[in-house]
C-alpha cells in the first residue's frame, strides 16, 4: 500500500511539473510573439534604409536613411563597417540622438551631406568625420545647442550649407566661421541670439543667403553696434529682412531692426530734461 501511494504521489508531482513546464514554454511562445524583432537594414534602389536595427550594412548604397527612435549617444563602432564607404548622404531625424563620439562616421569616408535634424544635440564636431573638408551641408535644426565657437566648425573647410534654426543659441564667437569661406547659405533664425556683432560673417566671401529673423533682438542703446552692423551690411544676403524684428525695448518690440533709427543721447527740444537711453524707430517711405 505504502509502495502504492508513493507510486501515485510520485506520478501526481511529475504531472504537476509537466504543466508547469507546458505553460512556461506557452509563455515564452507568447512573449516572443509579442516582440518585434528588429529587421536589419534594407537596400531600396541606392538607399540604406534602417528602420529598427543598425544592422547588414548593404555596399553600394549612396544615401542612408536611419528611422529609429530613442538612439542616445552615437559610438564609435556602431557605424563601422567598410560597407558604408559609398555613403554619400546620412539622415536621421527625430531619432533621439543625444551626442556622436569621435570618429563615429569615419567608416562613411565619402561622406558630403549630414542631416540630424530634430534631435537633442549640443555640439558639432570635426572629429565625428574622417575627412571632415569633404562635408558640404551640415543640417542640425532643432537641436539643443546654447553657443557656436572656432573649434566647432573648424576643419570644415568646404561647408556650403549649414542648417542651425530652432536650437538654443545665445552667444556667436568672433572666429566661430573663419573656416567657412566657402559657405554659402547660414540658417540661424529662431534662436536665442540678442545681439550679434556681424563681423563674425566677414570671412564668409561666398555666402549668398543668411537667416537670422525669429531671434529675440535687443535694440536698446546697448546694441546699436549690431543695429548699424545690419543696417550696412549687404541686405540682399538677409532672407526675411523685415522679420528680423525688435524684442526689446518694448517700445520697439515687432519692428524690423533696419527701421530703427540712430541712438538719441540729447534729448530734443520740449522734451523732459532727461537722457533718452533707447533707439527710436524711423518711418520708411
Amino acid at each position: 500500500m505504502k509502495l502504492c501511494k508513493l507510486t501515485l504521489q510520485s506520478e501526481t508531482l511529475r504531472s504537476a511539473f509537466y504543466q508547469l513546464r507546458m505553460k512556461g514554454i506557452v509563455s515564452l511562445a507568447l512573449l516572443l510573439g509579442s516582440v518585434r524583432l528588429g529587421r536589419p537594414c534594407q537596400k531600396v534602389d541606392s538607399v540604406l534604409l534602417c528602420q529598427d536595427a543598425l544592422t547588414n550594412f548593404i555596399y553600394g548604397c549612396t544615401t542612408m536613411f536611419v528611422s529609429l527612435k530613442n538612439v542616445g549617444e552615437i559610438n564609435s563602432t556602431v557605424l563601422q563597417s567598410e560597407n558604408l564607404s559609398s555613403i554619400t548622404r546620412f539622415e536621421s531625424k527625430n531619432s533621439g540622438i543625444t551626442g556622436i563620439a569621435e570618429n563615429a562616421f569615419s567608416s562613411l569616408s565619402n561622406l558630403k551631406v549630414l542631416i540630424l535634424d530634430g534631435n537633442r544635440l549640443s555640439n558639432i564636431n570635426q572629429n565625428w568625420f574622417r575627412n571632415p573638408a569633404a562635408i558640404s551641408e551640415l543640417a542640425l535644426s532643432f537641436n539643443w545647442m546654447e553657443d557656436l565657437n572656432e573649434s566647432n566648425l573648424k576643419g570644415l573647410t568646404n561647408l556650403k550649407k549649414l542648417k542651425l534654426n530652432g536650437n538654443r543659441i545665445q552667444t556667436i564667437h568672433p572666429d566661430s566661421f573663419s573656416s567657412q569661406s566657402m559657405l554659402t547659405d547660414l540658417d540661424l533664425s529662431e534662436n536665442r541670439l540678442m545681439r550679434l556683432s556681424l563681423h563674425i560673417f566677414s570671412s564668409l566671401k561666398s555666402l549668398m543667403f543668411i537667416r537670422l529673423y525669429g531671434n529675440p533682438w535687443n535694440c536698446s542703446c546697448d546694441a546699436q553696434d549690431f543695429v548699424e552692423s545690419l543696417k550696412e551690411m549687404n541686405t540682399s544676403l538677409l532672407v526675411n529682412l523685415m522679420s528680423v524684428t525688435c524684442e526689446t525695448p518694448p517700445h520697439l518690440k515687432g519692428l524690423p531692426v533696419i527701421n530703427v533709427s540712430a541712438c538719441s543721447t540729447a534729448p530734443p527740444p520740449g522734451t523732459p530734461s532727461r537722457n533718452l537711453t533707447t533707439l527710436t524707430s524711423i518711418s520708411v517711405v
